[in-house]
């Protein structure tokens, strides 16, 4: 079964609140961790990473904190998690198939597409969605 590691979710929740407060001021690890239940520790090895790979800031002191390094159009949920779990390669270590090759690389195309979107592209579905769960009588 191919799936996304915990790794992974976690890690585009954190930049999803991030773009969610982008220009805001920097965010407390401990809130982000605390909307998402995320362990604290964890998370803060999580954005360690991102920062590595030039997609957050992080500020020290009391009102310090992360944002996002870019503008959330700019980074897509692929960038997230290439930097995190490395390249997505279903193809590799397939030893002995060289007949599905072809397929193997449809594949691999087909994964990039549907995690080509970007941080501001999953806002604007996430708005449509309260938007439409938002109803009175």
């Amino acid at each position: 079964m191919i799936g996304l590691s915990v790794k992974g979710k976690y890690g585009v929740a954190a930049m999803m609140d991030l773009a969610i407060g982008y220009q805001a001021g920097p965010i407390q690890i401990k809130s982000i961790a605390d909307r998402h239940h995320i362990p604290q520790n964890y998370l803060e090895r999580l954005l360690a990473d991102l920062k590595r790979a030039g997609l957050v800031h992080s500020y020290r002191g009391n009102q310090g904190g992360y944002e996002l390094r870019k503008n959330p159009k700019d980074i897509t949920i692929y960038h997230i998690l290439e930097c995190l779990e490395g390249p997505i390669n279903l193809a590799e270590g397939h030893k002995g198939c060289k007949n599905l090759n072809s397929f193997w690389q449809q594949m691999n195309e087909k994964i990039k597409e549907v995690f080509n979107l970007t941080l501001t592209e999953c806002l604007a579905h996430k708005q449509l969605e309260e938007k439409m769960l938002t109803y009175s009588i």
